[in-house]
This record gives C-alpha cells, sequence and structure tokens, in this order.
C-alpha cells in the first residue's frame, strides 16, 4: 500500500463549502484540454460569466504522483480554489497511467494495487469536495496503449471500490469514446456492471452526423438506446447519462463557421436535455488551434466566438437547472423544445432548413448573440436553422408541450410499416433510411434520367463511400437480422467497380468480408447482404455504409433495408 502523506494531504486540503460536491439540475459544463488546463485562474471566471456551473478538468495520475509515495496536490489544490471563486463544481477525472507504475504509459498496469491505492487517495482528499470521478477518458480511443477490455474491467472495479471506501457518498462514472453500446457491454459481460454509477459519452460522430444534415433523431435516440442496453443486461435503468465531451470546431477568424458552431452549441445542449441527459460538457472553454479547427468558446487572444455568447444567451433564459418540459411540432419543418427553471418557460426552436411560424399571442424572440424583439400575436416569425429563443409563451402552448413529455418525439421519417428505404431525387425520398455525407458529400446526378448519387469525389487512394443510418423507430439496439439491398451501377462501364459493406455489429464495424463486382453490363444491378449480427446503435454517428478503395467509382439508386425477424423491443 502507498499510501504514506495521507494525513499531511486530508489536514492540508483547502477548506470548501459544503454545498460543493452536489451538482443536482445543474446542466451547463464545459470540459477542458491538458493544453489548457493550466489557465484556468483567467479561464474560470469567462466560463461563470457565461452561465457554466460544471468544469471536468483535472490533472493525470503520474502528475499527481510523480512516484510511488509521492504526492504533489498543487494543480489540484489550484484547480479547487478558481473553481470555488467563481462557484464551478469540479467533475474529477481518473485517467491515465502513471509510468512509474506501467512501462512508460502503457498497458499492462505492473500492480493494479497502485491504481487502487491512487483512487482512494483522490476519493479520500477530496471526499465532501468532489462527488463525481469519471474513471479513464475514451479507453476504447486513443487514450489507452496497449490496453484491452480486461484492463478497463480491472481499471473500473478498482476505482469503484477503492473510490466509496474513501467516500461512501462519491459517484464513479463509467466512460467511452462515442457512444460505444458494443463496449460497454463487453465491460458489463466481463463483471463490471455494478461499479458504476453513472454513465458518460463522448457523441462527436454522432453530434457531426446531426451538424452534417443527418437526422435529429439519430441524436434524440441516445439516451433510450443506451438505457435499452442496460436493461437487456438487467441492469437498473434509472443511471445518469452525462455527455461529458463534446463539441463543433471553427476555423478561428472564419464568421459564418463560428456562426455555425454557436447554433451547434445551442443544439448539443437543447437535444441532449430533452432527451433526458443529466449534465453536458461542451469542448472546450479555450483550446488550441487542431487541424479542423478550435473548439473553444473563447479565442487563443480571449476574445469571446459567437458560440460564448450563445451559452451566456442559453444559460441566461434556461436558467441553471433547466427542466424539460415537452416538445411542439408547430410546423411540419421545425424542431420544437420547451424548457422551465429560468424566469419563464422558453421555447427553443429552428426549421429543418427554412419555415415559418405564427402564434397566437405576442411573444418576445431573443437570437443567440442576446438580441430580442417583441412579435405581436399573428405575426410570421421567420426560422431558419439558426434556434431562437421564445418566451411569453400561451398557457395553452405549455399545456400542449406538457402532455408530450411521455409521447415519443415526433420527426421520424419512418412510416411504421415495410422496410426502411432511401431513393433519389433531387431531394432524397427518405422513408426511416437517411444518406449522410460523413466522408465527404455524395455526388447528385442523373443516369438514363434517373435520380441516383455516386461516391465523393477524393483522391484515387482514398478509400470512398457512401453511408447510410437507419432510423432507430425501425431498426435499433436488439435487432440483429437484416438484410440490406443495394441497387447499383458503375459510372464507367468499362472500368472495374465494386463495393464492400460495411456495417455496425456485435464486434463493432464490420467487414461483410464479400466483395461485390457490380456487374459491367447496362442497366442497374442488386445485391443483397444478409446480415445476422446487425448491432445498430450509431457508434459513429452511423449504421452502414457502402465502401470502395481502388476500384471505380458507382452510382447508387435505391437503399432498403429490411427486418427478417422482428423480436419483441426489449
Amino acid at each position: 500500500m502507498a499510501l504514506a502523506g495521507t494525513c499531511w494531504a486530508i489536514l492540508c486540503l483547502p477548506a470548501m463549502s459544503s454545498a460543493e460536491g452536489s451538482s443536482g439540475g445543474t446542466a451547463f459544463g464545459v470540459a477542458t484540454s491538458a493544453e489548457s488546463r493550466g489557465e484556468h485562474a483567467a479561464l474560470y471566471p469567462e466560463l461563470k460569466q457565461a452561465g457554466v456551473t460544471l468544469m471536468r478538468a483535472w490533472p493525470e495520475w503520474g502528475r499527481i504522483q510523480p512516484g510511488p509515495g509521492q504526492w504533489n496536490w498543487s494543480e489540484c489544490d489550484a484547480l479547487l480554489r478558481s473553481a470555488r471563486n467563481n462557484q464551478i463544481e469540479l467533475v474529477g477525472g481518473l485517467w491515465y497511467l502513471a509510468n512509474w507504475a506501467s512501462t512508460n504509459g502503457k498497458f499492462p498496469l505492473q500492480d493494479m494495487n497502485d491504481w487502487h491505492d491512487y483512487v482512494y487517495m483522490m476519493a479520500s482528499r477530496h471526499r465532501g469536495v468532489v462527488k463525481y470521478w469519471e474513471c479513464w477518458n475514451e479507453f476504447n480511443g486513443a487514450f489507452a496503449k496497449g490496453g484491452k477490455v480486461a484492463d478497463y474491467v480491472q481499471l473500473l472495479q478498482h476505482a469503484y471500490r477503492a473510490a466509496k471506501q474513501a467516500d461512501p457518498n462519491c459517484r464513479v462514472g463509467i466512460s467511452c469514446a462515442s457512444v460505444d453500446v458494443a463496449f460497454f457491454e463487453q465491460v458489463i459481460a466481463a463483471g463490471a456492471g455494478d461499479c458504476f454509477d453513472f454513465i458518460c459519452i463522448h457523441p462527436y460522430e454522432s453530434f457531426s452526423a446531426l451538424v452534417q444534415g443527418g437526422h435529429v433523431m439519430a441524436f434524440l435516440n441516445i439516451r433510450k438506446m443506451v438505457l435499452g442496453m442496460l436493461k437487456a443486461h438487467h441492469l437498473p435503468t434509472d443511471k445518469e447519462i452525462w455527455v461529458t465531451e463534446c463539441g463543433d470546431p471553427a476555423k478561428s477568424g472564419d464568421v459564418v463557421d463560428e456562426q455555425l458552431q454557436a447554433e451547434s452549441l445551442v443544439k448539443l445542449y437543447t437535444l441532449s436535455l430533452a432527451q433526458g441527459i443529466d449534465k453536458v460538457f461542451w469542448f472546450e472553454g479555450k483550446g488550441p488551434d487542431y487541424p479542423d479547427g478550435n473548439f473553444g468558446l473563447l479565442r487563443r487572444d480571449w476574445s469571446k466566438r459567437p458560440a460564448y455568447h450563445a451559452l451566456d444567451t442559453m444559460s441566461g433564459l434556461l436558467g441553471s437547472h433547466p427542466v424539460y418540459g415537452g416538445w411542439l411540432s408547430l410546423t411540419d419543418e421545425s424542431y420544437g423544445f420547451v424548457f422551465n427553471g429560468g424566469a419563464q418557460p422558453v421555447l427553443v426552436v429552428w426549421a429543418k432548413e427554412s419555415d415559418r411560424l405564427s402564434l397566437p399571442c405576442g411573444v418576445s424572440v431573443t437570437e443567440l448573440n442576446g438580441s430580442s424583439r417583441s412579435v405581436p400575436a399573428g405575426q410570421e416569425i421567420t426560422l431558419t436553422q439558426t434556434p431562437l429563443f421564445i418566451t411569453g409563451l400561451s398557457p395553452s402552448l405549455l399545456a400542449d408541450a406538457a402532455d408530450h413529455l411521455s409521447v415519443e418525439f415526433p420527426w421520424s421519417t419512418y412510416s411504421g410499416s415495410g422496410p426502411a428505404t432511401v431513393t433519389f431525387d433531387v431531394t432524397p425520398i427518405e422513408r426511416g433510411l437517411c444518406q449522410l455525407d460523413t466522408f465527404g458529400r455524395v455526388i447528385l446526378g442523373q443516369v438514363d434520367g434517373e435520380w441516383a448519387v455516386r461516391t465523393p469525389a477524393r483522391a484515387k487512394s482514398e478509400f470512398r463511400s457512401v453511408v447510410f443510418d437507419v432510423d432507430d423507430a425501425y431498426v435499433g439496439y436488439g435487432d440483429p437480422k437484416l438484410e440490406i439491398t443495394i441497387t447499383a451501377r458503375r459510372v464507367d462501364p468499362a472500368v472495374n467497380t465494386g463495393m464492400n459493406l460495411i456495417y455496425e455489429s456485435t464486434a463493432g464495424y464490420t467487414n461483410y468480408g464479400q466483395w461485390w463486382t457490380i456487374p459491367a453490363g447496362p442497366g442497374w444491378h442488386q445485391k443483397t447482404y444478409t446480415l445476422d449480427k446487425a448491432h445498430f446503435v450509431n457508434k459513429w454517428g452511423w449504421n452502414f455504409s457502402c465502401q470502395n478503395e481502388t476500384s471505380g467509382d458507382f452510382w447508387i439508386k435505391e437503399v432498403r433495408v429490411t427486418k427478417t425477424v422482428s423480436p419483441p423491443r426489449r
């Protein structure tokens, strides 16, 4: 047991308010990267002004315990002081291997007792101050070199037991990159089903699919799908689900890109809270410039981006403890969600593309930047893909929203009968099946007078894919047996052309393993793939793709997904 210095650690802990460590219904959080974590003294006051009340920020194991029996609490204490000074609660992270306890930070651990002791010290020293501990950051992603599921199972089991021994009132969360239900299932099956109190997901890919034009329902069904997984494994379904990281980057200085980021932020918080996700952490407060942009609410020079102002506006109107009040479908082409918790109920609304809304009562309409205007009863409000906040709602509208609290969201594209299909026209005709531009925008065109899409224009050395997502109202968790039928033809009949089917299975994204060479003859050709281990859970925001690498390009006219067995939904 490497617990030297325990008494010193506890006695020297800065005094904290008894109210700290209990986030209640607080929803507006921010996750920070290692690059910006050290700027907390200047960053936290800025985030407080925008309504942030939760921060996911914590040093790595090796920084806190640089060697056996050695403890350096300076960074933890500094973070906690900045948080306390700004009425922000810190969510702690138990992550990354100390070099001395492993092989230069790679798995396996030399002695799991070192991890157990480290977690015990974390929870013991911060008892009553840090209530929530997330076990690892994206273990199933890029942050566990050499790690296997069995390693994470041990980490989670020891973290749970050690934390509860030190602080019975603390909470330990299981965590994953993306929305990796298959990873959770493996961890649960290996014996860690009783070793977590809440569930942490990082739905970057699912959210990106939405931002790029995917259907809102794929994102709105995340919580339902995770709870279905818990139920299938006979676990309690009252566990909280948190989005502890998600965001949308924007190129610094790009006015259009930064405005789109602000829209994305409001949609992320709105769609997460409306489906019952308990806490949402935007990544991040002030970040570095990555190749695809900067995720920060603040630019590198500390100037405020539109996303910062959007969060300030949203948190100011909804309050720090927003309560979902039901959905409203006021037009055929818009999404509406009512929230209580602020000074008055708020409707957050936007259009799929563009629309007009007329309300029977006078209301106040607030833009993302906080500017407001009064709109008389009956006057049209122009809706775009940019969310608006509407207050002054009539009692009848609020009653309608409340009636929808226990009613499924109404925006499914599936009709309720027959297979899910998509056929192509100037605008795709989607009946429970959506084509996404995940790996590049497809090319829409006509072939012999018929509309179709072809593989995106990319370099010869890059794979080219046409990506699809099935509406969860038709196929989702617990539907393993499917048939997927593709109607396709070669772009150039003289060039050898074919495709692989990549699909979500119980083993993750899987190559069907049977290359289809599209015939060179004229007309359209069909290929049906029979799946018996489908696991369409939207880990990366899509269910299957038609992919090629070295062959010619192909056109797709129609895709059909059929359930071959219809088991009772669990």
